[in-house]
């Protein structure tokens, strides 16, 4: 099944940095909102295509992984998704990328559009996604992701019943879907059998065993391999800020995350991000200590110097696609949210516990207002 939907809204950016009395009203609202902000995977522009019994697609093959069987999905001969499945008691369950959005499905019916939550080990999402009538496919932004790889356990509500799977190999899995992507669907024994009567390499000579391996040479776009399939490159912005685009190729033109950060110090520095696929807005920043934290922590929040409009949000923890570690919250799709406050004061401040010492991390933030339209510029391309 191939479902279109309708183009997304971008969230309003300001475009002046408004110093009246209800500048203050503002960051009261947006604070408000993040605190009982969740994330949600809205539904993206582009065509999906299902990661399993999708009408017309050809299945091959391409490895395992952990008790995992990675297969790549062809339709009407052009390479169209990478899935990895494993199989409990005759129950299946599937996670895949489709070349623009990770999917979960499992072998159950729900409503055409599927709109219910997915949970990680008591970490849980509302969630978006679709049903073909025999499985249902749900959209994973890439924190879901991350916690799917590093999880044990998944529970998702479905029908009004809670389906629950163990995830073991599930990282093994998805990095072999990964390789599975970088190449196409085609397995690398294939690929060499594909080179016909091609000589064997030689052996590298005995000397050169424990050498490292060059660096990666890169595009003239300057975009790097960060991870199996996923290249970042950046621009610099004014006053300290950095637009960085993740993509699925070197060249950029299948965009994955797009993420505007100011970094002040060494592991000190503020973060927002756009997901490509959900449109889901994630913002956080990292400072002393908060490497350390691998779960969740509460910060109080508040912008310039009025720490009565403060509020205290539970963040989590966020690796981003280059492996860069943040506390971060997130919001639904088109709530008032972290954006306007950052465009319209002049500092943010968090302050945090680890290892009962209160630390406190504060950001100027001139030149948020070009760094956010460039961020929302790039998501939405």
């Amino acid at each position: 099944m191939t479902i279109k939907t309708r183009g997304l809204r971008k969230w309003p950016v300001s475009q002046t940095r408004a110093l009246s009395a209800t500048t203050r009203g503002v960051g009261i609202a947006a604070l408000a909102a993040l605190a009982t902000g969740l994330s949600l995977a809205a539904p993206r522009a582009q065509d999906i295509t299902d990661v399993a019994n999708f009408k017309g697609s050809a299945e091959s093959a391409y490895g395992a992984a952990r008790g995992w069987n990675v297969v790549s999905g062809k339709v009407n001969g052009r390479f169209k998704y990478c899935a990895a499945e494993r199989v409990i008691e005759g129950d299946p369950m599937r996670i895949g990328f489709d070349n623009a959005q990770w999917e979960f499905a499992l072998p159950y019916k729900s409503r055409a559009t599927y709109d219910g939550s997915i949970e990680v080990d008591g970490r849980k999402w509302d969630a978006m996604g679709a049903s073909d009538g025999k499985w249902t496919f749900i959209w994973l932004d890439l924190r879901m992701l991350d916690s799917l790889r590093n999880g044990k356990e998944v529970i998702v509500e479905l029908n009004r019943q809670s389906i629950e799977r163990p995830l073991d190999g599930v990282a093994a899995a998805i990095t072999k879907v990964e390789e599975c992507l970088k190449n196409l669907g085609v397995p690398p024994v294939a690929a060499n059998a594909g080179a016909g009567a091609a000589p064997a390499p030689r052996p590298a000579p005995a000397q050169a065993a424990n050498t490292a391996p060059p660096p990666a040479t890169k595009p003239a776009n300057g975009a790097e391999e960060v991870a199996p399939g996923v290249f970042r490159s950046e621009q610099s912005l004014t006053n300290g800020w950095t637009l960085f685009r993740f993509s699925r190729d070197a060249a950029g033109k299948t965009i994955l995350q797009c993420a505007a950060v100011k970094l002040t110090g060494s592991e000190l520095g503020l973060r927002v991000g756009v997901d490509r696929a959900t449109h889901t807005l994630t913002w956080g920043f990292m400072g002393a200590g908060t490497g350390t934290i691998t779960k969740s922590a509460q910060a109080m929040v508040w912008f310039d110097d009025d720490k009565s409009t403060s509020k205290t949000l539970a963040l989590n923890r966020l690796v981003d696609l280059d492996k860069a570690e943040w506390l971060s919250a997130s919001r639904k799709n088109n709530e008032p949210g972290i954006e306007d406050g950052l465009t319209n004061f002049g500092k943010i401040t968090f302050t945090y516990v680890v290892d009962r010492k209160t630390e406190t991390a504060s950001f100027p933030l001139a030149g948020s207002n070009d760094a956010l339209k460039k961020m929302f510029d790039c998501v939405g391309n």
